[in-house]
């Protein structure tokens, strides 16, 4: 039996989770999707309506016993990922984690609830994903590697062995950080930097090697 499942955000995220399902091995349904831009309400989403804000999650949670995830995470959004999930506010049981089936997981590693692993994730030994996670293609997370809940890593980002990652942050496309560098919350990792060093709270880091340009601004767009 197919377990209704709602999409916060209507977003590219959203589009890929949507072509993952028939694949997974949970059967989820998408029955609708959520998004705060009052002018998309009522319109089709690649087949799924846009049922309203992020708010009418009560709705889905109480009339259809809806799942629900997390599709926020571009760069120019990350940083709305745990207000969202604040204004939805869904019990945590009620999240789902979607895991395309080509991603692997060794046995010692940890997922958190309503994490989304896009095709060829591969977590290795140790490593621990917190709650609400999004991992794209390719994403290499190595052994005792820890990224914090709330958190996006673009497609072919690499952390090595012992890399923390704090709550909220945005890891562009291909970075690479070195074994044991911490990324305080809230970082921004413009794509292809490689980080050598720890990174402080709250700040947009690029180049090779990475360097700090200025604190992160909430609704940035470079």
């Amino acid at each position: 039996m197919t377990k209704p499942l709602v999409i916060l955000g209507a977003s590219g995220n959203a589009l890929e989770i949507l072509n993952m399902l028939p694949d997974t091995a949970e059967p989820f349904e998408c029955v609708a999707v959520l998004d705060d831009n009052a002018g998309r309400h009522g319109a089709m989403f690649h087949g799924v309506e846009i049922a309203g804000p992020t708010e009418a999650a009560a709705r889905f949670l109480h009339d259809a016993d809806a799942y629900f995830v997390n599709a926020v995470g571009s760069v120019h959004s990350y940083h709305l990922r745990a207000s969202i999930r604040q204004r939805a506010n869904v019990p945590r049981e009620r999240y789902a984690t979607i895991r395309h089936p080509s991603a692997t997981v060794f046995r010692s590693a940890e997922v958190g609830v309503g994490c989304v692993l896009f095709p060829n994730v591969t977590l290795t030994s140790n490593a621990k994903i917190g709650d609400h996670v999004i991992l794209l293609s390719n994403v290499v997370v190595n052994h005792g590697a820890t990224v914090g809940e709330d958190c996006c890593l673009a497609t072919g980002v690499a952390l090595a062995g012992s890399v923390v990652v704090e709550r909220g942050c945005f890891l562009g496309g291909n970075v690479s950080v070195r074994e044991g560098v911490r990324i305080g919350a809230g970082s921004l990792i413009g794509m292809g930097s490689v980080v050598l060093k720890d990174v402080p709270p709250n700040s947009l880091m690029v180049g090779n090697p990475a360097r700090r340009l200025r604190p992160v601004r909430e609704g940035m767009s470079e």
